[in-house]
């Protein structure tokens, strides 16, 4: 796989720590409601021109009836 969407994914990828999981502001908008966002942060990434919003995801499904939720 080519293309900036890919690389966008390896450079927020490379600013996660053990368990963590980070998504993009276009991947956050697409799931909605849906998860739950524990922190909001910036990230500079190579070859882009300014910061890149990242989100740290806690959990998923949390309107629903069996959410999987990661310990805060």
């Amino acid at each position: 796989m080519v293309g900036s969407t890919v690389n966008l994914t390896a450079r927020i990828e490379s600013h996660t720590v053990g368990g963590q999981i980070l998504i993009s502001a276009t991947t956050a908008a697409a799931a909605g409601d849906d998860l739950r966002v524990d922190a909001q942060l910036d990230v500079r990434a190579k070859g882009f021109a300014g910061p890149i919003t990242a989100f740290e995801i806690g959990g998923i499904g949390v309107g629903g009836p069996a959410p999987r939720l990661l310990p805060e």
